[in-house]
C-alpha cells in the first residue's frame, strides 16, 4: 500500500475540515423541522397563553402537524406550522372530532367536504387542512398576503378577510423565535 507524503497527507486534512465547517455552515443555516415538542411550544403561546396545550388531544395533534407538515407558498415551515397551530385552537380548541355548522365542518379543523374518518385523524387533517390553504392562497392570489386564507376561513376570497390576517399575524409572532407568551387575543 502506497504511503501518503505530507501534501496529500495536508491536503486531506484542509479537506476535511473544510468538510466539516461546510457541515457546521449548513447546520446553522437551514433550520431542522419543528419536532412535536416544538409544536406544543407554539401551542402553549396561543391565547389565552397555555390553554390550548392543556386539551386531551395537543399532543396527537402537535405530532400530527410536526409529521405531515409542509411548507405553504410564502411561508416558512415553522410558520405553516404556527398557522396550523392557531387554526386547531381557534376552530377547535385542539379537539380531534368536532362538530360545527350544523355538522357541515368536522375535526380540529373544522374541513368540509371530507369523511369523518380524514377529519377525526390528525394527519389525514394536517394533509387536508394543507390542500384546503393552498388552494385558498392561490384562490385568494389579488388579496393582500395576509389575506389569502380568506376562502378556508369563509368559503369567500371576500368574507373572512380580518380572521385570516388576524391568525396569520398571530402565528408569524407564534413561529418567531423571539415571540414571548404574552401574545394578544384574536
Amino acid at each position: 500500500m502506497p504511503r501518503l507524503g505530507s501534501v496529500d497527507q495536508r491536503w486531506m486534512s484542509q479537506t476535511l475540515a473544510a468538510g466539516i465547517a461546510a457541515w457546521m455552515l449548513v447546520g446553522l443555516t437551514f433550520e431542522l423541522p419543528p419536532s412535536s415538542d416544538d409544536v406544543l411550544e407554539m401551542m402553549a403561546k396561543v391565547p389565552p397563553a397555555g390553554a390550548y396545550v392543556r386539551t386531551g388531544h395537543a399532543r396527537q395533534i402537535a405530532e400530527a402537524i410536526a409529521d405531515h407538515a409542509t411548507a405553504l407558498e410564502g411561508l416558512s415551515l415553522r410558520e405553516t406550522e404556527a398557522l396550523l397551530v392557531v387554526y386547531a385552537a381557534r376552530e377547535s380548541a385542539n379537539t380531534l372530532c368536532v362538530k360545527g355548522d350544523g355538522g357541515r365542518s368536522l375535526g380540529t379543523f373544522q374541513l368540509q367536504g371530507v369523511s369523518e374518518g380524514v377529519a377525526c385523524d390528525p394527519a389525514q387533517a394536517v394533509t387536508a387542512w394543507l390542500g384546503r390553504a393552498s388552494a385558498s392562497i392561490a384562490l385568494c392570489a389579488s388579496n393582500a398576503p395576509e389575506e389569502r386564507l380568506a376562502a378556508l376561513a369563509s368559503g369567500s376570497c371576500d368574507h373572512g378577510r380580518l380572521v385570516a390576517r388576524a391568525r396569520m399575524l398571530l402565528a408569524r409572532q407564534i413561529a418567531s423565535r423571539d415571540a414571548g407568551d404574552a401574545l394578544p387575543l384574536e
